[in-house]
């Protein structure tokens, strides 16, 4: 599992034992890697840059490609059923790309603010925020 230091540049692998191992290094708000989902590239999304990006694993720091977004803030990104799919921070938006940053569709789910994404590998979990406490 990948985790990232939020606003910072550094991606960490979390090992079985709990331990934390510095992975990547690069500026990401988000990030995700599924191969069974169908991408064999790790996947940031940066919102600072309004951007999300593509990394080889195991490469250590940088990137191989940056894909603009015409949006704000995205913020979530998973991997999901052969698409990449990143959800704004400012909406509940979700754009749905191809691997090769081709945006194929969006979709909203109702909300005021997007949360986070996540699969089980069969499942598309959304979190957002309804302006209540």
């Amino acid at each position: 599992m990948l985790i990232n230091e939020r606003n910072a540049s550094s991606i960490y692998q979390w090992e079985t034992n709990g331990s934390l191992n510095l992975y990547h290094q690069t500026q990401a708000n988000d990030v995700d890697y599924n191969p069974s989902q169908g991408s064999s590239a790790v996947w940031i999304a940066e919102h600072f840059s309004d951007d999300f990006k593509e990394i080889t694993p195991g490469s250590g720091t940088g990137f191989d490609n940056s894909y603009n977004t015409p949006y704000a803030y995205p913020k979530h990104l998973t991997v999901y059923n052969n698409e990449l799919l990143v959800m704004s921070r400012n909406t509940t938006d979700v754009y749905r790309y191809d691997f090769n940053g081709n945006q194929l569709g969006l979709f909203d789910v109702g909300g005021v603010a997007g949360q986070g994404m996540a699969t089980d590998g069969t499942n598309l979990f959304i979190s957002v925020w309804d302006g209540n406490n």
